[in-house]
């Protein structure tokens, strides 16, 4: 089966919305999800509505592809105990939570490759920093992490914080190759005290080692006139191609 996947996250009025088409020309199925006005996360397929959550609590689905007959939508979930976002995966409508509710998390993408689910997106890190901040005061904060989150048989065996410290972080996509080379865009915001919107944003390409979830490559992207700048967007996947800045550094740009 032919299978044609658009990666498009953006935010209307209503709803958040990703697609996939699956399908020869003339036979396609569609599939979109996203959230409704309701605040519940939902896919289509063919224009039929079908919930992936049904609680008062907000939910939203972020990305979806079918893979052997599967639908897998990721997104998150909020937790009625704590009030906390829970990253989620949805195999068939069946939830898996990703992260236990303690932090803040959210689901942005996944690629499902073999036995494995490899998903990613941003949790808060649970710690708190303090140190005195250009006003003389202490903050006290969380800081949330790019992270990424393996799944099989419906269990995380894995999870990651790709960065760390002082900064705000979120990984967007991700795409595993043939060597087992998790691939992952996002974008690191390190600040020097809270309300800081001044200090350098960097987008981020990642490659971790999936077989031993070793962290082996970070890089900086998007680079002109000497600074870097913030592509939050920036997305990566089986037809992304490499270029080359003037600076001389890789950009990932999908086609």
């Amino acid at each position: 089966m032919k299978s044609k996947k658009i990666n498009l996250l953006a935010m209307f009025i209503v709803a958040v919305f990703s697609f996939i088409s699956c399908g020869s020309k003339g036979t396609d199925q569609i599939y979109i999800c996203g959230q409704t006005p309701e605040h519940h996360a939902f896919y289509y397929l063919n224009g039929v509505q079908k919930l992936l959550c049904l609680e008062s609590h907000p939910s939203a689905a972020y990305d979806i592809d079918v893979k052997d007959g599967a639908v897998y939508c990721g997104g998150y979930l909020t937790s009625a105990d704590s009030g906390k976002t829970i990253a989620t995966l949805w195999k068939n409508g069946n939830a898996i939570s990703v992260t236990d509710g303690t932090n803040n998390a959210i689901l942005t993408d996944f690629h499902v490759k073999d036995d494995k689910i490899y998903c990613v997106g941003m949790e808060e890190d649970g710690d708190t920093y303090k140190k005195y901040n250009s006003y003389s005061y202490y903050e006290n904060r969380n800081y949330n992490r790019a992270k990424l989150w393996i799944v099989s048989n419906g269990t995380v065996i894995r999870s990651l914080s790709l960065t760390k410290g002082r900064s705000d972080s979120r990984a967007n996509s991700v795409y595993v190759d043939d060597d087992d080379l998790v691939h992952i865009v996002g974008y690191d915001h390190k600040r020097k005290y809270v309300g800081d919107e001044d200090s350098r944003k960097d987008s981020r390409y990642w490659i971790v080692e999936g077989n031993t979830g070793v962290l082996i490559k970070t890089e900086a992207l998007f680079v002109k006139n000497g600074k870097r700048s913030l592509s939050p967007f920036l997305r990566v996947g089986q037809r992304a191609t490499s270029i080359m800045t003037a600076a001389s550094i890789p950009l990932i740009q999908t086609l």
